[in-house]
């Protein structure tokens, strides 16, 4: 096929008003599936549609979303001249080289936001980007675009996934002692779970569980196997006679069969009463309670206890949202996010919680470990402070500094 002579705002424009030729509107793509499809969409613009909708009651999301797709969708259009459901891996290898030097400039790079004029069509002004992306945005716009073509093989609309062999660009090696969130991050989680809607009940119990979990994960440094197999009547109290205060814990079975109580703050424990509140039970459990720590919200009767998996799923999702939250300001800590799992929270848990001035000793005990030196790898104190000892009396004095030699 040859490109299709027409500018980024002008290609875009044909998709929206369904005016795109047969040869482009993917209606004949080369990559589309073969079966009965799942998705009643007969184009590629009717499909990327049905695949957004599922984010529309997250207005900053599907805002995210759709201007990564529509990025790639326009430039399919205007420079490869074909339609998005014939693209190949070498048309994904090219896109990844645009995005990091998109020309011509004067066609795909502008300032002026937003896409639409003043009468709701595409502004003659519109430009997809504001310059070269840099790799950190790359990676984030290859995790939403590989997501949008899984889904469209997924349910049938395209034969296979064209940038299923670039998946792993969007994961770095990280050493083992470095997979915790740091203060930024972890702020992201607690914003994206903020910004979850809170309308209908459902919503109300989708936001209480997320929060739930984050808090859990994180006050606990609680491992997956402990938390899907304990349960709410775990909870307990001792009367401390030190200062006459009730000190709670919560009883957990770890690694090897052995039991251990796990410290609860008392700010942890009205994100208890919410949680539970939130599904009509009390606001504490009672005494040997067999409802599940963390429960499936599609449940008929008895709660039934989230899967290893699907607490693997939760996270992932909350950590996408916090990806787009910090994405806002600082895409290159927020791509790091697509590695982040379950995992990372018990990491950042423990890292934090000796950041706080906890001491070793009662970290080892919280987590369960049975070393003290694997506990000691999340703590960063005695680097921070070699940083801060060395860093005002080791430089290299170049005269053109200003430096005088010592």
């Amino acid at each position: 096929m040859t490109a299709l002579t027409t500018t980024p705002n002008q290609a875009f424009a044909l998709a929206l008003n369904a005016t795109l030729p047969p040869s482009l509107d993917g209606s004949l793509g080369e990559n589309r599936g073969a079966g009965r499809q799942q998705i009643a969409a007969n184009t590629d613009w009717e499909a990327i549609r049905l695949w957004l909708g599922q984010f529309t009651d997250q207005q900053k999301t599907y805002d995210a979303y759709e201007k990564e797709v529509v990025r790639l969708y326009v430039w399919i259009l205007a420079s490869r001249g074909k339609p998005l459901s014939s693209v190949v891996y070498e048309d994904w290898e090219a896109y990844l080289a645009f995005l990091a030097d998109p020309q011509p400039r004067s066609m795909w790079v502008g300032t002026k936001r937003g896409r639409r004029d003043k009468d709701g069509g595409v502004s003659k002004d519109y430009r997809p980007f504001a310059g070269p992306l840099r790799p950190s945005s790359i990676r984030y716009a290859q995790g939403i675009i590989w997501s949008m073509f899984e889904w469209l093989r997924s349910v049938g609309y395209l034969a296979g996934n064209p940038i299923i062999r670039n998946r792993r660009r969007l994961k770095r090696p990280e050493r083992s002692q470095s997979r915790f969130l740091t203060e930024d991050q972890w702020h992201a989680v607690l914003a994206a779970i903020e910004e979850l809607p809170r309308q209908t009940a459902f919503q109300r119990q989708h936001y209480a569980r997320w929060r739930w979990m984050a808090t859990l994960f994180y006050m606990t440094g609680i491992r997956t196997a402990e938390a899907i197999n304990g349960a709410m009547g775990a909870f307990s109290a001792i009367q401390d006679r030190e200062d006459g205060r009730k000190r709670y814990f919560l009883t957990v079975i770890g690694k090897g069969d052995k039991e251990r109580a796990i410290p609860i703050p008392d700010h942890f424990l009205p994100e208890i009463s919410r949680y539970r509140e939130a599904f009509g039970l009390s606001s504490w459990p009672a005494p040997g309670e067999t409802t599940p720590l963390v429960f499936s919200l599609r449940t008929k009767s008895a709660y039934r206890p989230l899967t290893r998996q699907s607490v693997w799923v939760l996270f992932k999702e909350i950590f996408k949202h916090a990806e787009l939250v910090l994405g806002r300001n600082d895409p290159e800590s927020a791509s790091r996010l697509q590695a982040a799992s379950t995992h990372w929270m018990r990491h950042t848990a423990a890292t934090d919680m000796l950041n706080a001035g906890a001491d070793l000793r009662t970290v080892q005990a919280v987590l369960g470990h049975e070393s003290i030196s694997t506990t000691s790898i999340y703590s960063h104190t005695e680097d921070l402070k070699l940083h801060r000892d060395l860093n005002d009396k080791h430089r290299v004095r170049w005269s053109d500094t200003g430096e005088q030699p010592n």
